[in-house]
């Protein structure tokens, strides 16, 4: 599915509020000369109680099949609002692009439930030309997390957006 081009400062503005509210993100960026030409983003508005565990494992969130161009792609995943359910808990939230893990993310809590906020994931890399398998995962948790923490009462946004450079190579 094609989107709307997200402006690079909206991507570097989320990044940082992140860092600034909550400490969740881990963000690699390099500077390139930018040329957009194509977009695909799986957005998921949840509004059914959503709270994992990996007490079963890893627990995955998004899962495609990107068909790249070849050269560089900006890959980002938000989420709405990163909260545990209890105190002393931490979450392990990765990006993985062809079964390698690119970026992570922890989240740890003192207190419980209030310790929330938005998390934001992001890679920047080459990709060569052909189809990739893009996978963002909860790796490892203690504890119950809402990804984002919702319940028909308090909607949130999950989302993954990989974002394509018009310089293949």
């Amino acid at each position: 599915m094609l989107a709307r081009p997200q402006p690079r400062w909206l991507l570097i503005a989320l990044a940082v509020l992140a860092l600034a509210c909550c400490d969740f993100a881990v963000v690699n960026v390099i500077h390139q000369p930018r040329t957009a030409s194509s977009f695909d983003t799986q957005l998921t508005h949840v509004a059914a109680k959503r709270r994992f565990t990996t007490n079963g494992g890893p627990v995955v969130l998004h899962r495609t099949t990107y068909d790249a161009s070849g050269g560089l792609v900006t890959i980002t995943w938000y989420d709405s609002d990163v909260e545990p359910t209890g105190a002393r808990t931490e979450a392990v939230v990765s990006l993985y692009v062809d079964g390698i893990r690119v970026a992570s993310a922890i989240k740890g809590s003192l207190t419980g439930t209030y310790d929330d906020g938005a998390g934001v994931l992001a890679w920047y890399g080459r990709l060569k030309r052909g189809r990739h398998q893009i996978l963002v995962r909860l790796d490892d948790a203690t504890g119950a997390w809402g990804l984002p923490y919702t319940d028909p009462e308090r909607p949130g946004v999950d989302e993954l957006v990989i974002r394509a450079e018009g310089n293949a190579s």
